[in-house]
């Protein structure tokens, strides 16, 4: 071990204070949950170096989410198709809507949170979502910045030039 660590402790203490990285740690000390959080505490983007288990893990995502929302990128395929998860990731930063799933990319409430967090999310929906012109109409409406990101055989549609003149 890196610098004569033995112990739990010592290692938990030692990433507390930031002098031990969470991507130095063997694997069975970056499965531990508590020396996880205590990296993130100091480097939210530790959580890209935490064991697959630990990137299924719902209430470590949300925190790892909380602390760096690109932390999305790192979480398991199951927790990228979990609506609740994406859904708190995208709120936050509506890029993140790029690392969803495909599933989730098409489904609308999610994509819209985005949009209103980040008009260019857009560019991250499914393709049904930007064929559908009544889609595309909310998605104006909930964030101007959309248009920019519009299909062109949309952009001069009068239902999307209807919506942008209520900016």
């Amino acid at each position: 071990m890196k610098d004569g660590l033995r112990s739990h402790a010592q290692i938990l203490t030692a990433v507390e204070g930031n002098r031990v990285g969470l991507e130095s740690l063997p694997e069975e000390l970056r499965n531990d949950r508590l020396i996880v959080l205590a990296a993130l505490k100091h480097n939210p983007g530790a959580f890209k170096y935490a064991s697959e288990t630990l990137k299924n893990d719902r209430e470590l995502v949300k925190i790892a989410i909380e602390k760096y929302s690109g932390n999305l990128h790192f979480a398991s395929d199951a927790l990228k198709d979990d609506s609740e998860i994406v859904m708190f990731a995208v709120t936050r930063n509506g890029r993140m809507l790029e690392y969803a799933s495909d599933n989730l990319k098409n489904a609308s409430d999610i994509v819209l949170a985005a949009v209103k967090q980040y008009g260019g999310a857009l560019h991250y929906a499914s393709d049904a979502l930007k064929s559908n012109i009544n889609f595309l109409v909310q998605a104006v409406k909930t964030n101007k910045v959309a248009f920019n990101f519009l299909p062109k055989r949309f952009k001069d549609s009068h239902e999307i030039q209807n919506a942008m003149k209520k900016f």
